[in-house]
């Protein structure tokens, strides 16, 4: 009996609202390109010092699984004044490696980011 780990996560605003990934940032912001550039940094990172974290950066073996663009309704939440990228087990890593989650340093978002929701 196996299964896939996953999670969904509703985030919304003071007013009940929906929120989606694109509403937290600058209209004109090319906000996808900015966290999908962290997160392959981060990815890159994490697999130079830990030989038991690996994740679909630039695998030739996956092909298509390569993570290479946010999907626009990856899931997140915002923890304090950090926004956390949350990716379901086996999207961008092998499924051992379960749920992962990324951080994005307010440093990285600050100019592109709407201050009600990230500041």
């Amino acid at each position: 009996p196996g299964g896939n780990e996953s999670v969904k996560i509703y985030a919304v605003d003071k007013d009940g609202e929906l929120l989606t990934l694109s509403d937290l940032f600058r209209p004109d912001s090319d906000c996808l390109s900015v966290l999908t550039e962290e997160v392959q940094r981060q990815m890159a990172e994490q697999m130079a010092s830990d030989d038991q974290i690996h994740y679909w950066l630039h695998d030739e073996d996956v092909g298509d699984l390569n993570f290479t663009a946010l999907d626009p309704d990856t899931s997140f939440y915002i923890d304090g004044e950090a926004l956390v990228l949350v990716f379901d087990e086996g999207t961008v890593a092998p499924m051992y490696m379960g749920i992962t989650e990324f951080t994005i340093p307010a440093q990285v978002v600050e100019d592109i980011a709407l201050p009600q929701y990230l500041s």
